[in-house]
């Protein structure tokens, strides 16, 4: 199994550990592997072996605009094109849309007129996603709720 994880941080560490716990929810769910790698920064040169070798790829969460830029920079599109062995968790099932929506979700950048809001994703699906909904439909973000005031407008 490959997982894709990309996140906002200075350090690996975070990364290394989601997917620690990860791979811990899915042995104890039954599935067994003979391997659990992360692609990311540290190997993005070995993608194409990674991807290749991988009975599943998992495109987990993340920062949805910064995981993009990542994918975009490693031509991930073109490494998956073929590849029906796909599971996208959180941002990772965003990005997989052809027209990414990328709701605000850190400090300011509701209000930043220059944060972009929608991109070219993946391809494998026409649908955008939005998941969380219930963790946070009744969130606020720059001193605006979030779907209301925000992504509803968009």
């Amino acid at each position: 199994m490959l997982k894709f994880e990309y996140r906002i941080c200075t350090s690996f560490n975070w990364t290394s550990k989601f997917a620690e716990e990860m791979k811990t929810c899915f042995f104890n769910s039954g599935f067994k592997f003979k391997n659990f790698k992360v692609l990311d920064n540290r190997n993005a040169k070995e993608k194409s072996e990674l991807i290749s070798e991988a009975e599943v790829v998992i495109l987990a969460g993340g920062h949805v605009p910064t995981q993009n830029i990542f994918f975009q920079q490693i031509n991930l599109k073109n490494e998956l094109k073929t590849s029906n062995k796909i599971i996208g968790f959180s941002a990772g099932s965003m990005n997989c849309s052809e027209e990414v929506y990328a709701q605000p979700e850190l400090q300011g950048e509701s209000l930043d007129p220059n944060y972009k809001k929608f991109f070219k994703g993946l391809g494998i699906t026409k649908s955008q996603i939005l998941p969380h909904y219930n963790l946070i439909k009744n969130e606020y973000l720059d001193g605006k709720r979030l779907f209301e005031e925000i992504t509803y407008t968009d």
